[in-house]
C-alpha cells in the first residue's frame, strides 16, 4: 500500500483522494488503482526536464520510458528544441519565438486526444501543437514518443507498419483541423513526428526518416512573372505543391550510432551537430550530468532540478478544484440517485398499502353482503313465525267454537 501523499491525486489540506474519475477514495493510491499516479515522478504534471531526469532511472521499464517522455514533451522549450532541429520550417527559431507561436506559457497546455467513430478505429495523438507566428506560418504537429514497435509480418495479424500508423496519424490530424465554415484555404500543414527508441522500420539504419507529399513531377503554371513560367514548387498558389502531411521518424538509437563514431567518422547525410543535440536530448545513455549541463547551455531548463512555478502551481491548483468540483458533482449526483430510489421505495411501499386496503375492503364487502343475505334470511323466517302464530290463533279459535257447542 502507497501512502496517499505519494499519489499526485491526493489533496493534503483535506486528506481526500480525488483520481480522474472523480471519485473520493481510499484506495486511490494503492499500487492497484489504475489513476495511480506518482507526485514527483515522471508522470507529474508540468515538471521541468531537470526535476523529470533526475527521477528517471535509465534501467527504467519501456512503459515508464514512454511515460517519461511524454512528460518533457509538455515543456515548452524542450518540445521547441527538438522541432526546430527537425522540422525545417522551424529550422533556426529560438525557444522564446517557438513559445510565443504556441501560446506563450512554459507549459503546452495540450493533452492526448482521442479521435473515433463506430465505423473507424479509435486513436490517441499523444501531444498536438498548434504553432501560429501570425498568420505567415500555421502548423498542426503531433508528437508521439515510440519505445517499443514491431514490423509487419504476413505471419501475424496484429503485426503493422509504423510508417503506415504514422500516415494514418497524419491523415487525421489534418482531417480534424477546420472548423465546420471555414475555408480550405484555412489548413494548416501538419506534422506527425516519432521519437522511435527502436528502429522505426527494422532494415534501415537512418538517424531521421522523412515522408512527405510531393507531385509526381515539376509542374509549372501557363502564367509567366518577370523569371519566366513558374514551377509549382515556388508554391505561387498555397497548397498547389499538396505538400500538406509529412512523417518524420527519429530513431534514436541511430543517432546514438553516429554519434558514437565522430564528426569525422559519420559518413551520412544529415548534419553531426543537429544529430548530436538530439542524442544529448533523447539518449538513454547520457548521465543526469551531461543532461542538466546540455539543458542549461541551450536554454531549454536553466534551473536543472528546480520545479514549481507560479504558472505550475495555478495549474495544479485548477486542476485540484476541477477535480474537487467533479467529485463533488458526483456525490450529489449520487445523493440525488438515492432519493429517487427511496421515493421509488416509498412509492411501492404505498402501493402495496393501498393494495392490501383494496383486499380488505373487498373482504367487507363481502362480510357485508353475508350479514345482508342473513338478514334477509332472518327476515323471512320471522315473516314465517308470525304466518304460523297467525294459523295458531286461528285454530285456538275454532276449537273454541267447538268447545261452546
Amino acid at each position: 500500500m502507497f501512502y496517499k501523499e505519494n499519489c499526485r491525486y491526493f489533496n493534503t489540506v483535506n486528506n481526500n483522494c480525488y483520481c480522474n474519475a472523480g471519485k473520493i477514495t481510499d484506495s486511490g493510491c494503492s499500487p492497484s488503482c489504475s489513476m495511480f499516479e506518482l507526485r514527483n515522478n515522471i508522470n507529474s504534471l508540468y515538471q521541468k526536464p531537470g526535476e523529470i531526469t533526475k527521477n528517471t532511472s535509465r534501467q527504467e521499464t519501456k512503459y515508464s520510458h514512454d511515460k517519461s517522455m511524454k512528460g518533457l514533451l509538455k515543456f515548452t522549450n524542450f518540445t521547441g528544441f527538438l522541432l526546430s532541429r527537425v522540422i525545417k520550417e522551424l529550422e533556426g527559431i529560438s525557444l522564446e519565438e517557438f513559445k510565443r507561436c504556441t501560446g506563450g506559457r512554459e507549459f503546452l497546455g495540450q493533452e492526448s486526444t482521442e479521435y473515433g467513430s463506430p465505423e473507424t478505429k479509435d486513436i490517441r495523438l499523444d501531444l498536438v501543437i498548434e504553432y501560429d507566428n501570425s498568420g505567415e506560418l500555421r502548423l498542426r504537429i503531433d508528437t508521439e514518443p515510440q519505445t517499443s514497435q514491431e514490423s509487419y509480418s504476413e505471419e501475424r495479424d496484429e503485426s503493422y507498419s509504423l510508417i503506415a500508423r504514422a500516415v494514418y496519424y497524419g491523415a487525421v490530424l489534418l482531417a480534424t483541423e477546420l472548423q465546420t465554415e471555414e475555408e480550405y484555404h484555412k489548413i494548416r500543414k501538419v506534422y506527425s513526428v516519432w521519437i522511435c527508441y527502436e528502429r522505426p522500420v527494422p532494415g534501415i539504419r537512418e538517424p531521421v526518416l522523412r515522408y512527405s507529399m510531393q507531385p509526381e513531377k515539376e509542374y509549372r503554371y501557363c502564367t509567366k512573372d518577370k523569371s519566366g513560367r513558374d514551377s509549382i514548387y515556388t508554391n505561387r498558389h498555397k497548397f498547389d505543391d499538396g505538400d500538406l502531411i509529412s512523417i518524420i521518424m527519429i530513431s534514436v538509437k541511430d543517432i546514438e550510432n553516429a554519434v558514437r563514431s565522430g564528426k569525422d567518422g559519420y559518413k551520412g547525410e544529415y548534419n553531426f551537430d543537429v544529430l548530436n543535440d538530439l542524442n544529448l536530448l533523447l539518449s538513454t545513455n547520457i548521465t543526469n550530468e551531461e543532461r542538466f549541463e546540455f539543458y542549461a547551455k541551450q536554454s531549454i531548463d536553466k534551473g536543472g532540478s528546480e520545479t514549481v512555478t507560479v504558472f505550475e502551481k495555478s495549474q495544479m491548483e485548477i486542476r485540484t478544484q476541477a477535480d474537487m468540483i467533479t467529485a463533488q458533482k458526483n456525490e450529489i449526483a449520487a445523493q440525488a440517485n438515492m432519493i429517487i430510489l427511496q421515493k421509488n421505495e416509498i412509492a411501492a411501499q404505498n402501493d402495496m398499502i393501498t393494495a392490501q386496503n383494496d383486499k380488505i375492503t373487498a373482504q367487507n364487502d363481502k362480510i357485508t353482503a353475508q350479514n345482508d343475505k342473513i338478514t334477509a334470511q332472518n327476515d323471512k323466517i320471522t315473516a314465517q313465525n308470525d304466518k304460523i302464530a297467525e294459523l295458531i290463533s286461528k285454530i285456538a279459535e275454532l276449537e273454541a267454537i267447538l268447545n261452546s257447542r
